[in-house]
């Protein structure tokens, strides 16, 4: 009876275990700030060559801060690594990392990417949830990644605020969606097949969207304009909430049903 109730508890904890992989980070600088981590990531790029900023909560240590680390996949690299770098910087250390496949330091995509350091120290509309990017497993075995970075653009609205949508599989595996969508939501996964809705324009104080269709090799299969919070209905059929504004600023919402390109998706 004894040996069945443990079986019990170790099918249960299997079920909701999430697949972890073993790094070894090789930490040349921490800090707390998305914004000063990344200044310091630019500044010790030459001195340690191939260093991204990892985000420790990724590792399952609290409190959460960022590191400029490089990443090995073994012991003996970490050492070996560890000991070219201490002569440029001495107070580098070892540290284990234990991080679920499919997040950022497993794709080997910095938490903050370089371009955040310049950022103009009096920009307004940034905090540092626009600094940091995010990785989301699904369930295809593929992560959804937004990274989030800088671009220099003179009168624009959003300071310069980018939103990268990257699908990945590994570090080696990954394609670039869309250059730029704003405030993603609403993500939906169907077999090979994903659709969210990114912000696309403003009609008053409302916020509009667009619903963009891919697969997970990047390619674009459809974009739905003003229209949110998609959802599957059926084989390759999508329905979501399509925006209107009247002339007094008032927000509609109403349902919408496209047919994907089966044929653009593949095998």
């Amino acid at each position: 009876m004894k040996a069945a109730w443990w079986l019990l508890l170790l099918i249960v904890a299997s079920a909701g275990r999430v697949d972890a992989e073993s790094f070894w980070l090789v930490v040349v600088a921490s800090d707390p700030s998305p914004a000063a981590i990344a200044a310091k990531a630019n500044h010790l790029a030459a001195d340690v060559p191939g260093a991204i900023v990892v985000q420790t909560a990724d590792c399952q240590t609290k409190p959460s801060m960022f590191a400029v680390a490089r990443v090995t996949t073994s012991a003996a690299d970490a050492k070996a690594l560890l000991e070219q770098v201490r002569p440029r910087v001495k107070d580098a250390y070892v540290k284990q990392c234990q991080a679920a496949t499919g997040s950022l330091v497993s794709l080997r995509i910095p938490a903050v990417d370089a371009s955040i350091a310049n950022v103009p120290v009096d920009a307004v509309n940034w905090d540092d949830t626009d600094r940091v990017s995010s990785a989301t497993a699904l369930s295809n075995g593929v992560s959804l990644v937004t990274v989030r970075y800088y671009t220099p653009s003179p009168e624009d609205p959003l300071e310069g605020r980018r939103e990268r949508l990257v699908v990945a599989r590994s570090p080696q595996d990954r394609a670039v969606v869309t250059e730029q969508c704003a405030s993603p939501g609403g993500v939906v996964a169907r077999d090979r097949t994903i659709a969210l809705h990114c912000a696309r324009e403003q009609a008053g104080d409302e916020l509009l969207h667009a619903v963009l269709v891919f697969n997970t090799d990047g390619k674009t299969l459809a974009e739905i304009k003003r229209c949110r919070n998609p959802r599957w209905t059926g084989d390759m059929v999508l329905s979501c909430e399509a925006e209107s504004v009247s002339a007094d600023g008032h927000l509609t919402l109403k349902p919408k049903t496209t047919e994907v390109n089966a044929a653009a998706t593949p095998q």
